[in-house]
């Protein structure tokens, strides 16, 4: 029996953590909505299939002389090397919570 003056000190407990579900869904939502985004934004400026563009060509015809020339407008067109970036990135953030939910089950196989 202890002395009345001791205290007594619980021994620790392993914590037992809840699954993190919510931010490696909200990882693959993001890497989604960025790719989706990306090809929206792309086929809404114009499917342009070379590199993006600050200046875009126009042709027009001189008036007095009837000859064929370029002029280039001021805006931007984008390319496929922002289709392919932009893909590219939510690919990575899909990977990156494909890795974070593998690892979450290896760590947790009951719960899983």
């Amino acid at each position: 029996m202890a002395p009345a003056n001791c205290v007594r000190v619980p021994t620790p407990q392993s914590p037992s953590k809840p699954p993190v579900r919510l931010p490696i869904r909200f990882l693959a939502a993001s890497g989604l909505a960025v790719m989706l985004g990306t090809v929206g934004y792309w086929v809404l400026m114009g499917t342009h299939g070379g590199w993006s563009q600050n200046r875009i060509p126009r042709h027009a015809t001189d008036e007095v002389t009837g000859l064929d020339h370029v002029i280039y407008d001021d805006g931007f067109l984008p390319g496929m090397d922002l289709l392919i970036g932009g893909c590219m990135a939510g690919v990575i953030v899909l990977l990156f919570a494909s890795f974070l939910h593998r690892r979450q089950k290896n760590l947790n196989p009951i719960n899983s």
